[in-house]
């Protein structure tokens, strides 16, 4: 998934209807971000635990590049 595609996906509001018994319903506009970590692995050789350990740290590398963004998981910034 393109980085492209998550902020095209996201970026569009959210129409929440709020129903009011008796009367006539609102809605809210509601925007949604997103920090995304992306671990790459081939097969199995890495454990599930790793690879969820790598997309965690590439989430808060995106949330400290500014949030709203996808970060890939790079070893060599260990």
């Amino acid at each position: 998934m393109s980085k492209t595609l998550v902020d095209n996906a996201l970026s569009e509001p959210y129409q929440l209807p709020i129903r009011h018994e008796g009367e006539a319903d609102d809605v809210i506009e509601h925007r949604c971000t997103a920090s995304i970590g992306v671990s790459m692995f081939i097969n199995h050789e890495a454990s599930q635990d790793d690879i969820l350990k790598w997309a965690d740290k590439a989430m808060y590398q995106a949330k400290e590049a500014g949030r709203n963004s996808v970060c890939c998981y790079d070893s060599s910034h260990e």
